[in-house]
């Protein structure tokens, strides 16, 4: 079912300190490499460096450090309200190594968030059906460099007409 969202995308954003106009991706699940979430520490910290308006938040568990020294690397512990994450974030990042069929991915999509996904399991799916995500190769962090800085720089039309492809796709074949 579509994810719940019970705060806004300005509230979520304004309570992490992060301006309105920032560029805002989101790595959800745990923090393990078989999700690839060693790329995405790796690729934040290059777009970190590239892109001033760049904001990386990484939820599902919590650690007594973060992993990257920076106000624009976030971490955050196991919520119970993914929604609120998702509708607030620009992209939404699955670096996955291996997968089958995605529930995060459903559930991304059911919020009309960008996907930003390794070619891999049922991520493969969504090839050809709608122009809000944007594939690379998995287990490659040169690729996943390379869509992150790519969406960085994207257009904000072609932003938003992907996030309604992505909805218009979840409603037309996802649903229960």
């Amino acid at each position: 079912e579509k994810k719940e969202v019970n705060l806004s995308r300005e509230y979520m954003r304004e309570s992490l300190d992060i301006p309105e106009d920032a560029k805002v991706f989101l790595y959800l699940g745990r923090f393990i490499p078989m999700r690839g979430f060693d790329l995405y520490e790796q690729v934040a910290k290059k777009i970190l460096s590239m892109h001033k308006d760049a904001y990386f938040l990484a939820v599902g568990e919590k650690r007594d450090k973060p992993s990257i020294d920076s106000e624009r690397w976030i971490e955050i512990g196991y919520t119970t309200s993914p929604g609120n994450y998702i509708n607030m974030a620009d992209a939404l990042v699955m670096a996955n190594r291996g997968s089958y069929f995605d529930l995060g991915m459903i559930e991304a999509l059911s919020l009309g968030a960008h996907l930003i996904a390794a070619k891999v399991g049922g991520y493969k799916y969504l090839e050809g059906k709608t122009s809000g995500v944007t594939f690379f190769e998995k287990e490659s962090e040169e690729g996943l460099l390379k869509a992150c800085d790519d969406f960085c720089i994207s257009d904000a039309e072609a932003i938003k007409d992907g996030k309604l492809n992505n909805i218009r796709l979840y409603e037309s074949e996802m649903t229960p």
